[in-house]
């Protein structure tokens, strides 16, 4: 059975499908250092070893979550019972699935920030790094 997508519909999930990229992107590092961590003692020390040791593994759960709502997006109305799972008890709101307030203002805000996020990523070129340490001396 072929699900007729209309055009609403496919310009979401291209929507969600970007800004997703755009999150990946955005906080991948240009230029990543092979510095090693320095020991500071703080709760960041820990996101930024997980960072460096495990990369993209931690963009499974966005790309995950990202592919399960354009799925969701792609067979609305219809959408079949074992993607939505707990959706069918306690209901899905249209608006989640559709083009409104709700998906229109987070999307643009992460595209925005995306964008911003490039444009340094560009202007400043091999002078971006993450190591703040390193420009201060």
């Amino acid at each position: 059975m072929v699900l007729p997508i209309t055009i609403p519909q496919a310009s979401l999930a291209t929507a969600i499908g970007l800004s997703a990229a755009g999150i990946w992107l955005g906080t991948t590092p240009p230029n990543p250092s092979s510095d090693k961590v320095p020991v500071t003692g703080d709760s960041i020390q820990w996101a930024v070893t997980a960072q460096k040791k495990y990369g993209n593994i931690l963009y499974l759960s966005l790309g995950a979550q990202a592919l399960h709502h354009i799925s969701l997006v792609l067979t609305y109305p219809e959408i079949p019972k074992p993607l939505l799972r707990y959706g069918v008890i306690n209901g899905i709101s249209p608006s989640f699935v559709t083009w409104s307030r709700d998906t229109a203002v987070p999307i643009a805000l992460v595209l925005a920030g995306a964008s911003l996020r490039l444009l340094a990523y560009s202007s400043l070129g091999a002078n971006f790094t993450m190591n703040l340490q390193s420009l201060i001396s």
